[in-house]
């Protein structure tokens, strides 16, 4: 009993990564999609509320009162879409970050064929993120579900084999100071090379 309040931390990161295992099996890809969105839309209302606020530049044409309330309005806008079609806009994020961003370099840029080959699979990996983006959330997340169940068997597993030592060992202490003498040994070792 003394051993496992000597390692109180321990059990706690226990039960921490295997409610978020849970967590993370549990939740559909469909629901993280609407929770990241209203992340995302909240995150748009500050930047729309702080370009909105922002001082004006007369000097720069794009700095100027109208150009950026007209910045924070689209910005609201996309919020707004964000919260009401949350799969029809990471699909549209997905779109312009993986098919439209390549299509503009490469057009814009001088070796098109050289581009496009080193660049294809961008286009491959855009086209099979639009057409499957629930599935593969839930597949990432069964994926790091099971990591992180598994991080908790290795923790238990290492609250397991101390205990059997006579000292009983605070384990947070005695593998942080380990690793933290492998990194000061290791950087002394490189300073001095």
């Amino acid at each position: 009993m003394e051993y496992l309040k000597k390692n109180y931390l321990i059990l706690i990161f226990i039960v921490v990564l295997t409610a978020l295992g849970t967590f993370f099996i549990v939740l559909p890809g469909k629901d993280f999609i609407k929770i990241f969105s209203v992340i995302l839309a909240v995150y748009l209302l500050i930047a729309a509320g702080t370009l909105a606020l922002a001082p004006s530049d007369q000097s720069r044409i794009w700095r100027r009162r109208p150009a950026l309330l007209a910045e924070a309005a689209a910005l609201l806008a996309l919020a707004v879409l964000t919260v009401l079609f949350p799969v029809y806009m990471v699909r549209i994020v997905i779109f312009l970050v993986l098919i439209v961003t390549p299509t503009v370099k490469l057009l814009t840029g001088p070796d098109k064929k050289r581009y496009f080959r080193h660049n294809f699979w961008k286009y491959i990996v855009g086209v099979i993120f639009i057409l499957t983006v629930e599935i593969l959330v839930d597949i990432a997340f069964i994926i790091l579900g099971v990591a992180l169940y598994g991080l908790a068997a290795f923790f238990i597993y290492l609250l397991i084999v101390n205990s059997r030592y006579p000292p009983q060992p605070n384990l947070f202490d005695k593998y942080l100071v380990r690793y933290i003498i492998f990194i000061s040994n290791k950087r002394s070792k490189n300073g001095k090379d």
